[in-house]
C-alpha cells in the first residue's frame, strides 16, 4: 500500500471506531435510564473512585 492508501485506511478505521464508540455508550446510557437500581449502583461506585483517586476535579 502506499503512504495515501494507508492514511486513508487508517481515516476510515478511526471514524468506523467512533460510530461504534458512540453507539456503545448510547446503548449504554439507554439501559441505565431504564434501570435506575443499576444507574444507582454505578453512580456510587464511580463517587467513590472519584474520592478516593482525584483530589480535585475542575470545570472549565
Amino acid at each position: 500500500l502506499s503512504e495515501v492508501e494507508v492514511l486513508a485506511q487508517c481515516v476510515v478505521m478511526f471514524l468506523s471506531g467512533q460510530d461504534s464508540t458512540s453507539s456503545v455508550i448510547a446503548h449504554t446510557v439507554y439501559l441505565l435510564a431504564l434501570h435506575p437500581d443499576k444507574q444507582m449502583k454505578l453512580r456510587e461506585e464511580v463517587d467513590r473512585c472519584f474520592s478516593s483517586h482525584v483530589r480535585r476535579v475542575v470545570h472549565v
